[in-house]
């Protein structure tokens, strides 16, 4: 990956590679399945920071990461589904959030009712249970939601190559996420639990 992203054929190129990227970790991951029945968690796993990073892109900021992730689901996605535009607020929450921050995904109550979750992964060229709302579950179909991404990647990036407002904000997001934090910010910004102890052993 560049350091540096100034032009379209730079973004386009950091794209492929994002592509790439999933591509030969999700096919790994589903091979994997295939042959034990383990592993669902993986792909989400995999998917999720992605979307995290690609909506910074969008955005033109690495602020606000849940609104921006959301927006380009919403935006991208869509485009091949429409149930993102109404299901991508919780499915990020369910699925990110739980799978980044403890071990399985997030359970939610509304209305007196327990909102579930499952994640399958069905054979491809198969009927997709995917984004439906099953018996009180919400389901995420790892294949498809792969499929989906890689869909949505392309859409970004016909619009980096026709939008010129499109490509700064993601010139300007790879720049604040290539560019060191030094002491004195990290020391600040993340004073919770990053001290000067922490740092002693890079001397």
């Amino acid at each position: 990956m560049k350091q540096k992203t100034t032009t379209t054929k730079d973004a386009v190129e950091l794209m492929n590679e994002i592509k790439q990227s999933l591509h030969d970790d999700i096919l790994t991951a589903l091979d994997i399945y295939s042959k034990t029945g383990t592993g669902f968690f993986a792909i989400p796993r995999l998917i999720f920071p992605e979307i995290d990073n690609l909506g910074a892109y969008m955005a033109g900021t690495t602020k606000n990461s849940p609104k921006n992730a959301i927006a380009f689901i919403k935006k991208y996605y869509a485009i091949i589904n429409p149930e993102y535009t109404k299901k991508g607020a919780l499915i990020y929450f369910i699925y990110r959030h739980g799978l980044m921050h403890q071990h399985v995904p997030k359970f939610v109550s509304y209305r007196k009712k327990n909102i579930g979750w499952q994640i399958s992964l069905t054979m491809e060229n198969t009927k997709s249970t995917h984004l439906m709302l099953m018996d009180k579950t919400i389901i995420l179909e790892g294949r498809q939601l792969y499929t989906d991404t890689i869909f949505a990647i392309d859409e970004y990036i016909k619009d980096l190559q026709s939008d010129k407002k499109v490509l700064n904000n993601l010139i300007i997001a790879h720049q604040m996420m290539m560019s060191p934090i030094n002491k004195t910010a990290l020391l600040k910004n993340y004073k919770n639990y990053i001290k000067q102890a922490d740092l002693n052993f890079l001397k």
